[in-house]
């Protein structure tokens, strides 16, 4: 559920009548190539899946393509982690790789090349969509531009098969079990232990599968962690209550044919067996659950429609921004960027 290149190669074709046995193997009666044609056919739906979540979504202009991931550090002898600079990334990178199990999951932090003796930065853990690692959500958004402009660190943790496990979707991730939330709250635990990090000052948000797997994560206990979090282009695929009051955004386009706006199936949700709840649903659940009151205030700037509530547990608040016919994409490029809101919402940025 991410951005995907128009010019990406097709699945390979297949046949769907029987295999003939190869020579020396098995007859045609022994069902092998039955069970070939199945695999093939599971292969050509995973792709398939993967193809329809990337595609960009209907009338979204201005468009930033992901583009693929590169190792920006290694780790020395002495488990320091030098940060480097990318041709054409303003910020200075660094890693936040670690091993979970066998498996080692690929973490990249953003930050000031500029950074101040003594300075305290506040951090936005961003979680990328089905398909797309670090680098590809992070210039979706131009998140690395607003690194320096804004004085933060964004740190983009990596998904199992570029997937993450929000309790309802989304396949790799979801059908092992992995333990995400655990994972991310590891994440935070790195980052927070930073002496440029001011640890009252952790956000999260995600798209799509990210998104998804920012709303589970406000479910566990983890999220006292967080001082706010968001969801562009996600919903409430877990179903679950808020463990705590936060402050919480989510911004979703109405032309969005992936996760739709009004909820419901969808042919990436055909083949990934999920029916998506409401957007509006997912969001008047989590105010309920934050202890807001009443029915939101309405306000509309620059064709983007904000329904606010407030009277929130501690003080929160909840807001949901809804784009007129925008897609499955990060939205920027024109007169909305969903990075600078964000920023705004959180409270970096005036």
């Amino acid at each position: 559920m991410s951005q995907f290149s128009v010019g990406a190669p097709p699945p390979p074709p297949f046949s769907t009548g029987p295999l003939p046995p190869p020579p020396g193997g098995p007859k045609r009666g022994s069902g092998l190539g039955w069970v070939m044609v199945l695999g093939a056919v599971a292969l050509v739906v995973v792709l398939l899946a993967v193809v329809l979540i990337n595609r960009d979504g209907v009338g979204s202009p201005g468009v930033i393509a992901p583009t693929s991931d590169t190792a920006v550090a290694t780790t020395l002898a002495n488990g320091s982690t030098p940060t480097t600079r990318q041709p054409g990334n303003p910020a200075a990178m660094s890693s936040c790789a670690m091993q979970t199990g066998l498996i080692r999951r690929e973490c990249e932090i953003a930050a000031p090349p500029d950074e101040h003796p003594g300075e305290r930065l506040p951090v936005v853990i961003l979680i990328p969509g089905l398909g797309v690692g670090p680098a590809g959500v992070r210039n979706a958004g131009d998140w690395s531009n607003a690194v320096v402009r804004h004085r933060l660190l964004v740190v983009t943790p990596q998904g199992i098969a570029d997937s993450w496990n929000a309790g309802g979707c989304c396949l790799i991730a979801q059908a092992t079990g992995v333990d995400d939330i655990d994972y991310l709250t590891r994440v935070i635990d790195l980052v927070a232990a930073r002496p440029d990090v001011d640890a009252a000052r952790i956000f999260m948000t995600g798209f799509s599968n990210g998104g998804m797997m920012t709303y589970r994560f406000l479910c566990s206990p983890a999220a006292s962690r967080l001082a706010a979090a968001a969801s562009v282009s996600g919903t409430d695929v877990a179903g679950c209550d808020p463990s705590r009051s936060l402050p919480f955004e989510h911004i979703h386009g109405t032309g969005d044919q992936v996760v739709p706006y009004r909820g419901g199936n969808s042919l990436a949700g055909l083949i990934l067996n999920v029916s998506f709840p409401s957007v509006p649903s997912s969001v008047e659940k989590f105010a309920a659950a934050d202890g807001c009151h009443g029915t939101p205030a309405t306000s509309t700037v620059g064709g983007v429609a904000f329904d606010d509530w407030a009277g929130c547990g501690n003080g929160s608040r909840v807001r949901l921004a809804t784009i007129p016919g925008w897609g499955h994409d990060w939205p920027g490029g024109g007169s909305f960027s969903a990075t600078d809101e964000l920023l705004r919402f959180f409270g970096i940025s005036g």
